[in-house]
């Protein structure tokens, strides 16, 4: 991986796949086998790091990722079709991802995550969820669909809003740890030689 150039260029690397109109901050870092998909737009921010075989699906909704993130291999950001109901034949629910967010291998994040919030390894944040700031989400953890996890708490374990989890408040505390994860991953990624990702559709690169 390295800091994407100045000037990007359209792939035709998933000849199947629509193009999300796209704009890539020219200090994000993007895997080259970083996948990316859909019709509607997608913003990575300043410095955000996109590790291998990850993947952003703009099918249903924008997705909108902050800047200083670290988001890890296998994961999946977006939604790929609508969701329907009864009320709205196509209710879409935009996925945003705040500052200074940790997400790590295996994620699926379908809902909006707060800055400096950190889900481990496996966990999911459902459609039209929402994730506050400086919260965590533990391994295999799930915030089910329409759920709310307010500022500074933890998910316990299971599914938000069954019998079997929780949460608790830790307050800020969280954010010098993850101040400090960030920062050590980011650093040792920016050291390795690669090439950008390779991008089906139209990106700009933002001053």
């Amino acid at each position: 991986m390295s800091r994407k150039p100045a000037a990007s260029k359209s792939s035709s690397k998933d000849k199947g796949s629509s193009r999300p109109p796209s704009t890539f901050h020219h200090t994000a870092v993007i895997a080259d086998t970083t996948t990316i998909s859909g019709i509607h737009t997608l913003h990575v921010g300043a410095s955000t790091v996109i590790h291998p075989r990850t993947t952003i699906l703009t099918h249903s909704a924008p997705v909108q990722i902050g800047s200083h993130c670290l988001i890890s291999d296998l994961s999946t950001i977006g939604i790929c079709t609508p969701t329907f109901s009864p009320k709205n034949k196509r209710a879409s629910h935009a996925v945003n991802i705040g500052d200074h967010v940790i997400i790590e291998p295996g994620c699926v994040v379908e809902g909006c995550v707060g800055d400096g919030t950190v889900l481990e390894a496996g966990a999911k944040v459902g459609r039209g969820a929402v994730v506050g700031n400086w919260c965590r989400v533990p391994p295999l953890g799930i915030v089910g669909e329409g759920q709310c996890v307010q500022d500074g708490e933890v998910v316990l374990g299971g599914v938000l809003g069954s019998r079997k989890d929780g949460v608790s408040t830790v307050g800020r505390e969280l954010r010098g740890v993850v101040g400090a994860m960030r920062g050590d991953c980011e650093a040792s990624l920016l050291t390795k030689s690669g090439r950008t990702a390779k991008i089906t559709g139209s990106s700009t690169d933002n001053d």
